[in-house]
Formats: structure tokens, sequence, C-alpha cells
């Protein structure tokens, strides 16, 4: 005889949403009862479900809900800001918990604690519009753009190349993205804020010929002594071909970005000294059509 069902019918199972952009949403596991090593027994797991990347939270043992808001509050959100929804199968009751935690955590920190993801407003548009020269629109279609992007409206450089690294799907980014950081980064705190964005977009698309060619030669200069050397033509040519990965086509022969290298100085190192100084790149731009307008094609671009 068949015992009758003393539970009412599952329900549908839904689909967890689909995320659009790097950290939105996150999942959350535990790996417990693991051997003793500098008394933590316990792993917090925090997946990026948008682009699979985790970071590993070492613990004592198996959190409560506000131990676990505690642990992602110090190491997920203060970086990579507030996500729009965590998951776990420890169920819903559990994260409502934990999201309880961590707003009374946030509510009780905030006057001891800077917090990195609270949102960094830009300044008023018309101080922006005179530092750069981008209208009153303009600018605020980019900042839609880049909160989309940082909601927390700073990036770090690792959300930086998670980003980049979207549009380039076939290769490695990580080095190139690494050096557009840097020469984003222009006060070398480590974070990428919104007017340091919209100031170096405003040169390389509103700035004069000569601005363009002083940024590009900045770029390149990546120790900032005022030289451009064939190891660091190096390590930015072999970070373009990197990033366009091995199966483009034509393939991309090893020795190709050291070519590049020597025909850019021998066109470009006047006096022979192993080094291009800004007035060598400047002329020697000035006088190539091909990189005259390459350089133009910024105009149209946004």
């Amino acid at each position: 005889m068949a015992k009758s069902h003393r539970h009412l019918p599952a329900g549908k199972l839904l689909p967890l949403p689909v995320p659009n952009r790097p950290l939105s949403h996150l999942g959350v596991d535990f790996i417990t009862d693991l051997p003793n090593s500098e008394n933590c027994t316990c792993i917090l797991v925090v997946v990026d479900r948008f682009s699979k990347s985790c970071r590993l939270l070492p613990l004592r043992g198996l959190p409560t809900a506000l131990e676990t808001a505690e642990a992602m509050f110090n190491h997920v959100f203060r970086y990579y800001g507030i996500p729009e929804d965590i998951v776990s199968d420890r169920g819903p009751q559990f994260i409502s918990k934990v999201w309880k935690a961590f707003f009374a955590l946030l509510e009780s920190s905030e006057d001891d604690i800077e917090i990195s993801f609270v949102c960094h407003r830009p300044e008023g548009l018309e101080i922006l519009q005179e530092l750069t020269k981008f209208s009153k629109n303009e600018l605020q279609f980019l900042y839609r753009a880049f909160k989309n992007e940082c909601p927390s409206g700073v990036v770090n450089e690792d959300v930086f190349k998670l980003i980049y690294s979207q549009f380039f799907p076939q290769g490695d980014s990580r080095n190139y993205a690494h050096f557009l950081f840097e020469a984003f980064d222009t006060n070398k705190n480590g974070c990428l804020s919104f007017q340091e964005f919209v100031a170096g977009l405003s040169l390389i698309l509103r700035g004069s010929m000569y601005d363009r060619l002083n940024w590009v030669f900045d770029f390149y200069d990546l120790d900032k002594d005022g030289f451009i050397t064939k190891e660091e033509m190096m390590n930015i040519m072999k970070s373009i071909y990197d990033m366009m990965g091995k199966y483009v086509y034509p393939s991309i022969q090893d020795d190709i970005p050291r070519e590049h290298v020597e025909h850019f100085f021998k066109k470009m190192d006047r006096n022979r000294d192993g080094v291009v100084t800004i007035e060598e790149f400047m002329e020697s731009c000035e006088k190539d059509e091909n990189i005259m307008r390459s350089m133009r094609l910024f105009d149209s671009v946004f």
C-alpha cells in the first residue's frame, strides 16, 4: 500500500537572474571540515556569477550570518561595491539574515570605517565641463555608463582588467589593461574615479593633436622618466599582441612585436642614442601621415 504524500506539491524551478556586468550577482558557499591551517578550518567561497571568478576567504569555522556579513563586508563589498543579488545553497533565510547583519554593520560602522564603495558622485557638471570638452548631456551619458559598470563610483585595477577582458575574450588583455589603468589613474591611489576616467577620455577624444600625442607618449613611457626605451616599447607591443590572441588570422609570429619595435625606433630615434624623447616623438608623428590620420579618427568616436 503506497503512503500518501504529506507535503505540498513542489513549485516550479525559477532560473537565477542573468548578470550583465561583473560582480553584480554573487554566489556564496562554504568548504568545511578542512585540516587546521593557522586555526582556520573553513573557506568562504564568493563567486562572481558573471565572470566565474572567485575569492576564497579562510575562516576559523562555519560562520554565522553576522560573521559571513563581516567577512564579505571587509573583503568583497569594500572593494567592489554592493551586489544586486546573493545566492547560496544554505537557503534564502540565511541570505536574508546576512543582508540584515550587513546593513546593521554598515549603519554601526559608517562613522569609524572609510567605506570605499559609498557612491562617488561627480563634481558639479559645470566644473567638469570646464575641465573637459564634453557637454552636459555627454557627461551625464558617460556617468550613467560608468556607474552601470562600476556601481560604487570607483574601480580598482582588478575590476578594470575584468571589464576590459570582456572585449578580448580570445586573448590575454591583463597586461595591456594594467598599462591603460596606470595611464588613467593619475593620482596613483589604485582606484579610478569618474573624474579621472572622463579627464583622460577628454584628452584622447576632444584634445588637440598635441594633447593626444602627448598622452600617447606618456602611455609608452612606463617609468615616466621622459624617454621611451626599447624595453618599454616591447612591453607595450607584447601586451597588444597578447590581447589579440593566438587565433587571429593571419597568425602572428613570435618575432613580430620585436620587428615592430625596431621599426619604431628606426623611424623615431633620430640621434640613435637608444631612447625616444618627446621632441623626437612629436616631430616624427607630425611628419607621418598615417599616424596623423589615425589620431584624427578619434574626432568621430563620440
